[in-house]
């Protein structure tokens, strides 16, 4: 995609998963081989909802969100 618009990509996965600042908070509560697991899993999760992103679009990705956001609040109840 030529246009792809990676900006509001990241700020939909930042919603989604939480920024890195954000992780980085969670990770300093963590001893360090948990702290390491850890961020390989977010940086891989990032990678993959990227590659969701540039496939099928942020519009996609925003819906993926939606429901997500959704079934948490459902099984909150």
């Amino acid at each position: 995609m030529e246009n792809f618009d990676y900006i509001k990509a990241e700020n939909i996965i930042d919603r989604m998963i939480g920024s890195w600042e954000e992780q980085s908070s969670y990770y300093r509560t963590l001893p360090l081989n948990n702290r390491i697991n850890a961020d390989n899993q977010y940086t891989m999760m990032r990678k993959k909802l990227i590659m969701i992103a540039e496939t099928f679009g942020t519009d996609f990705l925003f819906d993926l969100e939606v429901r997500i956001r959704t079934i948490n609040e459902e099984r909150a109840k």
